[in-house]
């Protein structure tokens, strides 16, 4: 059975592991758009306009394709923007699916010791030196997410939210069956 999980958060926030783990437990495809944009641009990104385009334009192709064969889909960006999010309400609506909505927000300070740990840090031919400062660029252009979602901000809950998503995703069997 198909399912969408959609993953906002800033960087730090844990997206990407909160992500691995229902994944796994889900057998679930994780579609990382970091990941596939140091793919598109050979490890040099540039973060404008045609690039975010031509990066989200394959994820959503490729969501698509997923869904349309039956398979759970994480959607792991920061989904900062209003542009990123209505395509994916757009692509699970038009397959009758409800997408499951996480907002990773754990307290600065977890936010700032993960991004200080983090390595390697981003590329400084991009006027971007660390991940704090990626994560100062990105975090006034936020955008609230006004669709129903779980707000998950206590890093010590995170098994229990990890059963409580595979649930909304999967149903009863919490997609380990």
């Amino acid at each position: 059975m198909p399912g969408l999980l959609i993953l906002y958060g800033l960087p730090g926030s844990g997206k990407s592991f909160f992500g691995e783990l229902v994944a796994e437990r889900c057998r679930a495809v994780i579609l990382n758009s970091d990941h596939l944009r140091r793919a598109i641009v050979n490890g040099n990104p540039r973060y404008d306009g045609l690039e975010n385009k031509r990066v989200f334009d394959v994820l959503n192709r490729r969501a698509e394709e997923l869904l349309d064969r039956g398979q759970v889909v994480v959607f792991d960006s920061s989904a900062l923007r209003d542009w990123i999010r209505g395509p994916l309400e757009t692509i699970a609506s038009g397959r009758g699916l409800s997408p499951v909505r996480v907002h990773l927000d754990p307290p600065e300070e977890v936010i700032f010791t993960r991004l200080l740990n983090r390595q390697p840090g981003p590329d400084p031919a991009n006027a971007v030196k660390t991940w704090l400062d990626v994560y100062d660029w990105m975090q006034p252009g936020w955008q609230p997410i006004l669709e129903p979602h779980r707000r998950l901000d206590d890093p010590e809950a995170l098994q229990a939210d990890v059963e409580a998503v595979c649930r909304a995703l999967c149903g009863d069997t919490g997609c380990t069956a």
